[in-house]
Order: structure tokens, then sequence, then C-alpha cells
């Protein structure tokens, strides 16, 4: 099964397609890296080289597959940082054009905005364009609190208010949200994932770990594909992704880039399991 990625690309760190594309591979899936910048390093570090990819160049590239005729093999779109507010509509335009090809695929759209240190880093226009044209055409969004809290306009500091949340953005048009770093003050020393589907509503915690490296949220949102496309279970791929992105987010302790290789093998099968429960 193949998948299409259409995300940042940095030389050096785990970020976007690196986090990604390794994470998906990992798990047995081949996968098409349609990259949407070309930077040296995450600006996090403080510098970088590098470019936005024009709405025209990502276009470009999206259509030369097209021109190979393999649109029909592909299972899956993921989506991350899109750079250009002109790129939203060529992934919709392809998202359109590979359901067409295949309309079992499924689009994960991670709605790359921002995070609650750094507030919002994109152009103003990308985040319109989610919530009027990508949000709708998804399957799945995957949110951190901060996107999901733009996203729906409201505040989330509870598991309930993460519920109402994902709730107000599945009404956008997407069976699927997931919202991820999840703080409640009634668990202090804990940070979970809370998820509302076409089966229900989904929590799942895990002992609070910091984490200064960036790439976790694209790294998740790529795990709980994968693990949906094996197992094609909702609950069952949640606990799996959430055990594997914790073994990352442990072996990375306070090193400046996520830990995939180091824990490779808990990609797969995560030494430690966490289970979903109903809400």
């Amino acid at each position: 099964m193949t998948i299409l990625s259409i995300q940042s690309h940095l030389a050096l760190g785990r970020v976007g397609d690196r986090a990604a594309v390794f994470a998906l591979e990992r798990l047995g899936f081949e996968t098409w890296a349609v990259p949407t910048v070309l930077f040296s390093n995450h600006p996090g570090r403080g510098s970088f080289a590098g470019r936005k990819l024009p709405a025209a160049e990502v276009a470009a590239l999206i259509g030369g597959l097209e021109k190979l005729g393999v649109f029909a093999t592909c299972q899956a779109v993921l989506s991350g940082y899109l750079g250009e507010t002109a790129v939203a509509p060529v992934v919709a335009e392809a998202v359109v054009k590979i359901r067409r090809a295949n309309p079992k695929m499924r689009f994960v759209l991670s709605p790359v905005m921002g995070d609650r240190d750094s507030g919002l880093y994109v152009e103003p226009g990308l985040e319109a364009a989610f919530k009027t044209s990508l949000v709708p055409a998804a399957d799945i969004v995957v949110a951190n609190v901060f996107e999901a809290e733009r996203l729906c306009g409201r505040p989330i500091a509870s598991v309930n208010e993460a519920l109402a949340a994902a709730r107000a953005i599945a009404a956008l048009g997407p069976k699927t949200v997931v919202i991820t770093s999840v703080e409640d003050s009634r668990s202090p020393d804990s940070t979970g994932v809370v998820a509302v589907g076409p089966d229900g509503a989904w929590r799942v915690e895990t002992p609070h770990l910091p984490l200064r490296a960036k790439g976790a949220g694209d790294a998740f949102a790529a795990l709980l594909l994968g693990h949906l496309l094996k197992t094609d279970r909702f609950d069952e791929a949640l606990g799996h992704a959430v055990g594997a992105i914790f073994a990352v987010v442990q072996a990375t302790a306070n090193n400046p880039e996520l830990a995939l290789l180091a824990v490779q093998d808990e990609l797969e099968r995560p030494k430690r399991r966490f289970t979903a429960s109903r809400l």
C-alpha cells in the first residue's frame, strides 16, 4: 500500500516528512514524499536556510505522479505543514483526484498552524483555508490543543472541553477528530489524546513527559494513519500510535531532535501499551 505525504522537508532533523516518512516506511508503507518547504533545519533552532516551495512547484510534483497513473494505488494522503496559503487548494485538488481513482483512500489532515509555546506561525490565510476547505474534506483531523482551539474558536483546558472541541470540529465534515497534548487539572501528572469518531469518543492517557524537540505531532499523525491501515480498528490503532510516540518522546529526552531511529522497533510494536478508553 502507498501513502502520499505532503509536508515540510528538512536536511537535518525529524520534522515533517523526515518524521512521517520514516515512521510510515518502518511500518511497511511505500510513501511518496512531496515537500512544501525545503529548509536546512527547523527554524526553532534560531537560524535556517531554505525556502517555501511555490504552490505551482508543489502542484507540478503531484502532477508528475498523476501522469504516471499511480493514483489508484494510493491508500491515503497525509498532509502537514503547507508553507504557503496557495498550497492548500493544491492539496484539496490532489485529494479529489486520488479519491476519484481510489474511492477507499483516506485523507489524514494535520492542520499545522502553531502551538501554545510559539503561537500562530503560519499565514492567516492558511488558517482560513483549513477551516473552509481542508478540514471538511478530511477523513481524519489530527490537531494539537492550540490548533484545535483555532479551528473551533473555544478554549481547551480539560478533557471535557477537548471532547466538545473535537465534536465541533467534526461538525465541519471530518469523520474523526483527534486532539493531542490534552491536559486536565484533575490529572496534573498526565497528558492525553482525545478522539471522536463514528464509533464514539475515546481517550488515551499517558504520564506527562517534557519535550523540547519538534516533530512529535508529525510522527504521531503518521503512526496513527499507519496503524489504522494495518488494523482497521480505530481504538487499537490509537493505542498503538500513542504507545509508539510515548517511546519516541521518552527516548528523545532533552535532545534537539526526535529519537525515531533509537526506538524504531517500537514504532511498530511499542513495549509500553496504552489502552483507548471510551468517554
